[in-house]
C-alpha cells in the first residue's frame, strides 16, 4: 500500500505545524490531457495540490487549463465561500504518482492561483474516496495511503 507525507517539514527535518496550518495537506500531482494510449503525448505540468475535504469534487486552476490546452466540455455551477459562480468544466488526468492513483474525466476550472493560492489543484472527496488519510494535529503529520487492492 503507497503512503505519502502530505504535511511539511522544517529545515531540521521535523513536522512543521505552521506550515500546515497555512496551507493544508499539500501533494505533488501532474495533470495533463487525457487521451488514449495510441494517441501521441500532450502537455502536462506537476503542481501542488491541496487534499479538500470539504470540496466533493477534484478540481484544475482554470489558467493550467487554459495553459496546457485541456478541451472545455461543460460548465458547471458551483457554490463555495464566495456564492455561486458557473465555470468551465475541462477533461483531464491527475496523477499522483507516489500512491499509484490516476483520476481521470471532468475537472471544474477555478480560479485557485489568481485567488492567491499556492496550489493549482484540489483534491477532493473524489480523490479521497480512494485513500486512507490520518490528519494527525498533534503532531502536525498527514499521512495518505493508496487504499487500491492489487
Amino acid at each position: 500500500m503507497p503512503i505519502l507525507d502530505a504535511g511539511f517539514r522544517g529545515q531540521d527535518g521535523h513536522a512543521d505545524g505552521q506550515l500546515l496550518i497555512a496551507y493544508g495537506p499539500t501533494v505533488e500531482v501532474t495533470v495533463g490531457h487525457y487521451v488514449p494510449e495510441t494517441e501521441p503525448a500532450r502537455p502536462s505540468k506537476t503542481v501542488l495540490a491541496l487534499v479538500d475535504t470539504g470540496a466533493c469534487q477534484s478540481c484544475i486552476d482554470a489558467a493550467l487549463a487554459a495553459e496546457l490546452g485541456l478541451p472545455v466540455i461543460d460548465t458547471a455551477r458551483i457554490a463555495g465561500a464566495g456564492g455561486e459562480s458557473v465555470h468551465d468544466v475541462f477533461l483531464a488526468h491527475i496523477t499522483i504518482p507516489q500512491l499509484e492513483i490516476v483520476q481521470y474525466g471532468r475537472f471544474t476550472g477555478v480560479n485557485l492561483r489568481a485567488g492567491g493560492q499556492e496550489h493549482a489543484v484540489l483534491l477532493g472527496r473524489t480523490f479521497l474516496v480512494n485513500t486512507i488519510m490520518i490528519y494527525d494535529g498533534l503532531r502536525s503529520q498527514v499521512t495518505i495511503a493508496s487504499a487500491r487492492v492489487a
